[in-house]
């Protein structure tokens, strides 16, 4: 099985480590057939295949064991800016071993080579970062190995309406929303870093709620289906034991195939937190789901004032996650990474997963 330019051999343990810039159709199905998350959330992705595909610059790291794929990892290539500048980035994606091979350290090997393809590829400034599931300490450790200088804590902010109905002012955006979303997006959420807003912004999957003329509030959504194994807290276990047992809540929130979307981009004007609550509900109406999530680090002002205004839904506290934002930097000195811990991450509407 030839998967592209092998950058590491091991000729004793016949293992190579194999650099592809798509995803194969072997690497596809294994990730499609891992369970991803940590001891409390655990999940796999059914619509795996149609996400991978959205990637911005994939590039496939495989690790061979003679001709049998043992392990994999997936950066997506990216620029994001921090403190007011632009860095390249890598956004480590997915990193998986097929079962068949672990408890062998296959997974430590694999990624301390993609650290070390990282540090000398990253032009300076540069990053990788990753999202962890918090409660997982093995992927904590993991991630270290790749992604460890500055960390943020994001928790997962559920959405949810059994009955959600839509507002006739929401609209699909269009490509003439484009800069006024790119400016008014960069004011709202200036003094975050890992904002990449003239990248990510896709009027196409974005909703604006205006009124005569002026727009008050718009998301950007990225549609998810997944299938939980576990979910966190008491709360978590009985959804996943009740729901699918109950007739009318099964269709809307079936925790073994759930369609719900991700908010990212979100714009809300001071004073107008009723306007991002009635366009949240109106994206649930027209993609008929119940739940949708937003996930900004704990620190951000925007996020704040969204839960200070609440009307999130019954289900807003089924779920008390978290994941960690890990981020690696190469060309930045002590003093900026230490103004930089300081600041809240945005998480891009366009790091898909």
């Amino acid at each position: 099985m030839n998967l592209g330019e092998t950058i590491w051999t091991d000729p004793a343990s016949r293992r190579s480590i194999q650099l592809a810039y798509r995803p194969s159709a072997t690497v596809i199905a294994l990730l499609s057939r891992t369970i991803w998350g940590g001891r409390e959330m655990r999940y796999r992705i059914l619509d795996l295949d149609g996400k991978l595909f959205q990637l911005r610059d994939p590039y496939v790291f495989s690790l061979l064991e003679g001709q049998r794929l043992a392990s994999v990892c997936i950066l997506d290539r990216c620029k994001k800016m921090v403190i007011g500048q632009p860095h390249d980035a890598f956004h480590v994606v997915l990193a998986a071993t097929d079962p068949s091979f672990r408890q062998q350290g296959l997974a430590g090997i694999l990624l301390g080579e993609v650290r070390r393809f990282c540090e000398g590829n990253l032009k300076r400034p540069g990053l990788a970062f990753a999202f962890i599931e918090a409660s997982t300490k093995f992927s904590l450790n993991l991630s270290e190995r790749i992604c460890h200088t500055v960390e943020a804590s994001m928790p997962l902010v559920l959405f949810s309406r059994l009955r959600p109905s839509a507002d006739d002012r929401v609209r699909p955006g269009t490509a003439k929303d484009r800069d006024e979303l790119v400016s008014r997006l960069s004011a709202l959420y200036d003094g975050h870093d890992m904002t990449d807003f003239e990248a990510s912004v896709t009027p196409q999957k974005t909703f604006i709620l205006s009124e005569n003329g002026k727009m008050h509030a718009a998301a950007q959504v990225e549609v998810l289906n997944w299938s939980f194994v576990s979910l966190p807290g008491v709360k978590g276990r009985l959804l996943l034991t009740l729901l699918p047992w109950v007739p009318f809540l099964k269709k809307l929130v079936n925790p073994r195939n759930l369609r719900f979307v991700r908010f990212g981009n979100v714009l809300v004007k001071p004073g107008h937190e009723l306007h991002l609550i009635s366009l949240l509900e109106t994206v649930l109406a027209r993609h008929r789901v119940a739940l949708g999530l937003l996930v900004m680090d704990a620190r951000s002002p925007v996020l704040e004032q969204i839960l200070a205004f609440g009307r999130l839904g019954f289900l807003s506290s089924a779920v008390n996650g978290a994941i960690e934002m890990h981020l690696d930097f190469v060309g930045q000195d002590q003093a900026a990474i230490e103004k930089i811990k300081r600041r809240p991450k945005l998480m891009g509407a366009a790091d898909v997963f």
